[in-house]
């Protein structure tokens, strides 16, 4: 039986994950948190008044236990580290076993496991362009170099070697939960889906209070610490060449130079070299103003980090009977 192919999930690792250099974070909903309220006394007291600058670390990365700026880097090496493991357990029992890069078969951009640094964005940009679409390798696409050693083996060898890197099958086929299997496979890849799960968990927290962290996302934006802080960075922007008054102005007007391109492709064929090098204007574009936003952010983003965080524990504290009841 061959080896459970365990792809590389789909990760897209565009502007999101490059939004952990602060102004992107700050900006998507899931950090710029919570709903409205009033001080004890009645009177209303301002979110600027409210909003402690007293973290240095996320109140809600506490909270969960997690770090939700897991980056996909750290997630391959995690995997890469596992394979290593598999190697040594299966040698163990007597078996032979060739570590699997798997994400080298879905070739992620140069520079992918430190999304957030400036040689990122001198060579993708945000992520977007260079790539619109991180498509995993079909199943028949896959190499797995344990082919081989398998194809070697009697049909009784087969059958142990499949327990020993697997586990048992289970009767009905279906798949087992991570804390269910075993093997090799199972006892070296602890990490790796706890890593998964750690994501599961922020997904389901931020879905659980999507409404209540959209909604206090204007009033973060009106903070006037915000707003002076931004407008460092816009100053800072124009002096690089480029005019956006907010950050969100930037993937409005990448996502407008896509579309003057992506009529002109054809899915299957290779595009014309006019629109080749409308494509590479566009990727152009993108990798200078990544670099010029990654470049101006270096000056404000620790206080922004710091008002984020104060915005984050003023969620927490608006929520804790909700959070608290687990409802």
């Amino acid at each position: 039986m061959p080896r459970t192919k365990q792809l590389p999930p789909k990760t897209g690792i565009g502007w999101a994950g490059v939004g952990v250099r602060i102004l992107s974070a700050l900006v998507v909903g899931c950090v710029l948190l919570a709903s409205c309220g009033s001080d004890p006394s009645g009177s209303e007291a301002s979110d600027s008044d409210r909003v402690s600058l007293s973290y240095a670390e996320s109140p809600i990365n506490d909270l969960l236990g997690i770090d939700i700026a897991l980056r996909v880097g750290d997630l391959v090496e995690l995997e890469r580290s596992a394979e290593q493991g598999v190697v040594e357990c299966m040698k163990a029992v007597g078996f032979g076993y060739v570590a699997v890069d798997f994400a080298s078969q879905f070739e992620p951009e140069a520079g992918a496991e430190d999304p957030e640094s400036r040689e990122y964005a001198e060579l993708n940009g945000y992520g977007i362009s260079i790539r619109p679409v991180i498509d995993l390798p079909k199943p028949e696409d896959f190499v797995d170099p344990n082919d081989d050693i398998q194809s070697q083996l009697s049909e009784a060898e087969l059958e142990a070697y499949s327990l020993a890197l697997n586990g048992p099958t289970p009767p009905d086929g279906e798949p087992l939960a991570p804390e269910d299997r075993s093997g090799c496979v199972a006892e070296e890849y602890d990490a790796v889906y706890a890593a998964w799960a750690e994501y599961s968990a922020v997904e389901e927290f931020f879905g659980e209070f999507g409404a209540e962290l959209a909604e206090l996302e204007q009033r973060f934006q009106s903070d006037p610490r915000f707003i002076e802080l931004e407008a460092e960075w816009s100053s800072c922007m124009a002096e690089q060449g480029f005019t956006v008054a907010f950050r969100e102005e930037i993937f409005v007007q990448l996502n407008l130079r896509m579309s003057e391109v992506a009529p002109l492709l054809v899915g299957g064929e290779e595009p014309p070299p006019e629109v080749e090098q409308m494509m590479d204007d566009v990727r152009d574009w993108e990798r200078q103003v990544a670099v010029a936003d990654w470049d101006c952010t270096q000056d404000v983003q620790d206080e922004m980090q710091t008002l984020r965080y104060g915005y984050e524990a003023l969620f927490l504290e608006e929520q804790q009977g909700r959070i608290d009841s687990g409802s």
